[in-house]
């Protein structure tokens, strides 16, 4: 008898083994908390792979094409810049960055790197292109002006081009950065190159 009474008082024992237990984190508070936590981690790889995305494209598509330029050139070598979207994703907007001039290098040289660049872009489509020194937009460039200038370098005389640049720039507020000059031709070319110098020297010179 007393062995069937042991028996007995071992099935609360038996039972409570054998029925699973609720653990704290199987409580509808930690399957919630789970959820969260699984919810966060996907959000957090998913912003990952975006900005991972994102970086490679301004890389392959925009910086790109200007170390084609930069290495295509013994003579831009020295000159550094970085091209990306407006923001990193912006598709409207350019971002041409000038970062670093060499000591040897001259205005002209500058120029000749942005021309070719426009030139190698001429067939993408953006509605402005700031000009940029160490992440500072300095002045804005319509993007119709940018392909134009693109198209146009193989076969217009570079002097042109330079001279009557400045009259295309507007500041980052969106006003005229240099006049347009009217009446004799010796006195507006001289004002033209002029106002080339200017622009050179307030978009990366008197920053140097």
């Amino acid at each position: 008898m007393s062995h069937c009474f042991s028996s007995v008082r071992l099935i609360p024992t038996l039972l409570a083994a054998t029925v699973p237990r609720m653990h704290d984190d199987e409580t509808p508070a930690g399957t919630y908390k789970r959820r969260v936590l699984r919810t966060g981690i996907g959000v957090s790889i998913l912003l990952l792979l975006l900005i991972g995305g994102v970086f490679a494209w301004n890389q392959v598509f925009l910086q790109g094409p200007m170390r084609d330029v930069i290495t295509g050139d013994s003579r831009n070598a020295g000159i550094e810049v970085q091209v990306h979207l407006g923001h990193y994703l912006n598709p409207d907007v350019l971002v041409y960055d000038l970062r670093e001039v060499g000591p040897d290098k001259a205005p002209i040289d500058v120029f000749r790197v942005f021309l070719q660049y426009a030139d190698a872009m001429q067939g993408e489509r953006f509605e402005t292109v700031e000009l940029a020194f160490r992440g500072e937009t300095k002045f804005v460039l319509d993007g119709a002006g940018f392909q134009e200038i693109g198209r146009d370098f193989a076969d217009e005389n570079p002097m042109y081009t330079i001279r009557t640049f400045p009259e295309r720039l507007r500041t980052p507020d969106g006003r005229a950065a240099f006049q347009r000059w009217e009446g004799g031709a010796l006195g507006v070319l001289s004002q033209q190159m002029d106002d080339f110098s200017e622009f050179q020297d307030r978009w990366y010179i008197g920053e140097s």
